[in-house]
């Protein structure tokens, strides 16, 4: 291999290496539509929080979504869970209603790549303290012993 080859597949490296799936993300300065209001991301505060990314455009996000609402429909009162897109309301509405989504599905005020957001799915399980213990880009297994621990059942 020249000088040359070696170069390129170092730098490839360095590029590929500094691409991090799942960014460290300032939840408090992601925010939500509520309806009419605008809101912050809450994590923490004695609660475990879920924050899942998604699209209606994105096929792992619909191969994932009946596993994610079966799993996290379980996990109770304890477990605050967000589901954030960027999709306009009424593909948020067809999405819901096709895949019986069963929690409220927000729609964040900017686009998912202005809040770091640059892979999905993309999903953050935060313990009580803030604490990230979970962040997963890509489809999850969401029966896993991992998830279903963190959620606190099994």
């Amino acid at each position: 291999m020249n000088t040359h080859s070696k170069l390129i597949l170092f730098v490839s490296f360095l590029i590929l290496s500094s691409c991090n799936k799942t960014p460290d993300l300032d939840f408090s300065q992601i925010q939500y539509l509520d309806g009419g209001d605008l809101k912050s991301v809450e994590i923490g505060n004695g609660r475990k929080t879920v924050v899942h990314f998604f699209a209606s455009w994105c096929g792992d996000c619909r191969r994932e979504m009946p596993d994610a609402n079966e799993v996290l429909s379980k996990a109770g009162e304890n477990v605050r869970i967000y589901y954030l897109t960027d999709d306009s309301p009424e593909r948020m509405a067809q999405m819901s209603k096709k895949y019986k989504i069963p929690f409220e599905t927000y729609r964040v005020n900017k686009s998912l790549k202005n809040v770091g957001v640059y892979y999905i799915p993309l999903t953050y399980f935060i313990d009580e303290n803030g604490k990230q213990i979970i962040a997963q880009a890509e489809q999850i297994n969401w029966h896993s012993k991992e998830i279903k621990s963190f959620l606190g059942y099994n």
